[in-house]
């Protein structure tokens, strides 16, 4: 009997070392599953920056393309009425239309 009485205390004692080891190892992975979710939620942060950037640099984009479409718009007003100048010029000096001119303006 009381060689049973010991196994039965060491088994207990087994058991009690083995549920701490079990306890200590639940709590490891309860604090790496926290830090995970940190991480997560960092993440998280800095995926939903990255599209609010990302919206600006597009409506910049977007804004910097409507000002190039009205630059070459001007540009091209700007060579209707150089071409108007040189029909004007050769109309006073008494000499015929030029024949679509495309030549750059000479300096004066």
């Amino acid at each position: 009997m009381a060689n049973s009485a010991t196994r039965n205390q060491e088994r207990a004692l087994a058991t009690a070392a083995a549920s701490e080891q079990a306890t200590a190892k639940i709590g490891i992975v309860a604090t790496a599953a926290e830090e995970i979710a940190q991480s997560i939620e960092h993440i998280a942060t800095r995926v939903a920056s990255s599209a609010t950037i990302a919206s600006q640099a597009t409506g910049e984009a977007k804004a910097i393309t409507d000002a190039v479409e009205s630059l070459s718009a001007s540009v091209d007003e700007i060579g209707e009425v150089s071409d108007l100048g040189v029909f004007i010029r050769a109309l006073g000096q008494g000499g015929p239309p030029p024949a679509n001119d495309n030549r750059e303006p000479r300096a004066s």
